[in-house]
């Protein structure tokens, strides 16, 4: 059996896990009894996390403080629980209030990613400044913004049209390769009316004087015939 021995300000606590359950967890809550090392602070269960694959705004994360065997403890004792889809989603939503870093929300950006979510589960970040956008700037430059689904950039799927639109357009701030793996992410925002290879369209003309070349256009299709048979 496990004791844990924990101290508030106002008096020393001894709990052995086969006690009440109900009060353990009125308990811990009131009196703020689950200590952090890391920061020297007391939370309530409702302020903690057992786990969480990123850092949470307003959350203590708890399993690197405590052994494993105490998991239970915290989990069917205090109603702890491990980082879901949806806290990662209102850490990100709360996070972008306050002024964050581009590699601080692209953390969590990824951890979402890897929860592979569906169409509607991050609906609430929709209206928020979170997206990192590269914007273009005088001088072949460029600015790292947050902005919202609906503002005006687009996200490369094709390393030659970005190399043409190179300091002329905005980019989400992601290369073709890191798109590739934020597909889920990227989706379930409803963004994939934003790659690049869907808005551009490809055009040849010629000047009005042109002439149809019959012997030409005969070599073009023979060779052409040959590449797809």
């Amino acid at each position: 059996m496990w004791n844990i021995g924990l101290r508030s300000g106002k008096y020393p606590f001894r709990w052995s896990i086969g006690s009440n359950s109900r009060f353990y967890s009125d308990t811990f809550e009131e009196e703020r009894l689950i200590y952090m090392p890391s920061s020297a602070s007391w939370f309530s269960p409702s302020d903690c996390l057992w786990a969480s694959p990123v850092p949470i705004d307003g959350k203590a994360i708890v399993n690197n403080s405590y052994p494993p065997e105490l998991k239970s403890f915290f989990l069917r004792r205090l109603g702890l629980s491990e980082a879901s889809l949806s806290t990662l989603v209102e850490g990100l939503h709360t996070l972008c209030q306050r002024n964050p870093t581009i590699s601080r929300v692209n953390e969590i950006i990824w951890a979402i990613n890897a929860m592979k979510p569906k169409q509607g589960d991050l609906d609430k970040l929709l209206a928020c400044d979170f997206l990192p956008v590269r914007v273009p700037q005088p001088g072949d430059g460029y600015e790292v913004s947050f902005q919202n689904c609906q503002a005006d950039f687009v996200i490369i799927d094709r390393a030659k049209l970005a190399d043409i639109f190179h300091g002329h357009v905005a980019f989400l701030n992601f290369n073709l390769e890191e798109v590739l793996q934020l597909q889920p992410f990227l989706d379930s925002l409803g963004l994939s009316n934003k790659y690049i290879s869907l808005i551009c369209q490809e055009e040849t003309s010629c000047s009005e004087d042109g002439l149809i070349d019959r012997s030409l256009t005969a070599e073009f299709q023979e060779r052409a015939y040959d590449l797809l048979r």
